[in-house]
């Protein structure tokens, strides 16, 4: 986990007016993330998490990408293949 990200995700996303859904699946992000923000969580874990349905992790996930919170990235998996 890591406090930076938590602490921004308090202090920048929920200060913002952020909707509570996105704010609670940006600390979760926050919470699988590394120093660096990489963080590989599945969007049904997020979901049952938080307590949300898949459909709206990917649409909150979707939005907050387009508004520039974060930045999705394929990720590789053995012999070139993304996910």
């Amino acid at each position: 986990m890591s406090t930076k990200l938590t602490g921004y995700v308090w202090d920048g996303c929920a200060a913002s007016g952020m909707k509570l859904s996105s704010v609670a699946i940006m600390a979760r992000l926050a919470d699988f993330s590394n120093d660096e923000g990489v963080c590989w969580p599945s969007i049904e874990t997020i979901a049952r998490q938080i307590g949300a349905g898949m459909s709206t992790v990917r649409t909150a996930i979707a939005r907050l990408e387009a508004e520039g919170w974060l930045t999705r990235k394929a990720r590789r998996q053995g012999m070139g293949v993304t996910a």
